[in-house]
């Protein structure tokens, strides 16, 4: 039988309500303060879509391990959850810059965001794309053909871009693969400009893409550095880092920043006023310059 990973790691913490609320308060505060806001998303923000993440009691590797499979869900009926809808509005309003995701369901992408303010580090299984010309395309389906071997990523489909017509690839990135260079200098480059990183929903131990947040981490250590705060139900090896660590749910998180935040549509706790968005302080995109960080290795690899 498999051995999995010890039960600490598997086990769901939850803060009190009042708990909560006295961190998101803090954390609006941080936001309207920073100048460069990155959000560092993995499966928890999409498990009240009914897709399933990978370690909780339920998780995909969860079961695995125990020998079980878990539920097929199909990604291309996904909708966004209330979660997703306000990252992309905290976009809209310029309290995040940017968004780094671990997930393929494509859900960002469908709530609004726009390329550009997304770096999809795993990949999208409704995402196609053309290494030749670079051109991709955007599918309603699931792009991966079934049957293929697990590093064979032709779709069976061309590109329509005038004369090319070369294979279509799957985005899907497996583990010993290397991650799509131009998303992972995107996310690079905006957590070099970081003032504060939010992760939701990640245990935080996949590498390198965690290696990004672990960065905010160290440096948040030295004075006037970047704060870490980190929503996941589970411990993550980075929690030792985290300026604020919160034990919630990433949907109930965000509907009460949101509200902190006096977001439209969301209601404040009564024990709290929410933060206002200072109106002669607008955040802005460029951030402050961006910091050198050591070379991170582009290929994707688990840490157990």
């Amino acid at each position: 039988m498999a051995t999995g990973p010890p039960a600490s790691e598997i086990q769901e913490h939850f803060d009190s309500d009042s708990v909560v609320n006295a961190k998101v308060f803090e954390i609006a505060k941080l936001m309207t303060k920073s100048h460069y806001t990155v959000l560092y998303t993995g499966a928890g923000l999409s498990t009240s879509a009914g897709i399933p993440d990978f370690r909780g009691p339920q998780g995909v590797w969860t079961l695995k391990d125990q020998g079980k499979k878990a539920k097929r869900v199909d990604l291309s009926s996904a909708a966004p959850t209330v979660g997703h809808k306000v990252c992309k509005e905290l976009l809209d309003i310029g309290l995040v810059q940017h968004i780094t995701s671990q997930n393929v369901d494509g859900l960002h992408r469908k709530s609004g965001v726009l390329q550009h303010q997304l770096s999809e580090l795993h990949g999208n299984t409704n995402l196609e794309v053309c290494k030749s010309c670079g051109a991709e395309y955007f599918r309603s389906f699931r792009c991966r053909r079934a049957g293929n071997h697990v590093h064979d990523h032709r779709t069976g489909r061309f590109c329509e871009q005038g004369a090319c017509q070369a294979e279509l690839h799957d985005s899907i990135i497996n583990f010993s693969e290397d991650l799509p260079a131009k998303d992972f200098n995107a996310a690079q480059t905006a957590f070099a400009a970081a003032e504060l990183c939010i992760v939701l929903g990640s245990s935080c131990r996949v590498t390198p893409a965690a290696d990004l947040p672990e960065q905010i981490g160290t440096r948040s250590k030295t004075r006037g550095g970047p704060k870490l705060v980190i929503v996941n139900l589970q411990v993550t090896p980075l929690d030792r880092l985290a300026s604020i660590r919160v034990h919630a749910k990433t949907d109930e998180f965000l509907s009460k920043l949101a509200a902190q935040l006096a977001l439209p549509g969301f209601v404040v706790e009564p024990e709290s006023e929410p933060v206002q968005v200072p109106a002669t302080e607008t955040p802005h995109e460029g951030g402050r310059a961006a910091q050198s960080e050591s070379p991170v290795n582009g290929s994707l690899r688990i840490e157990h």
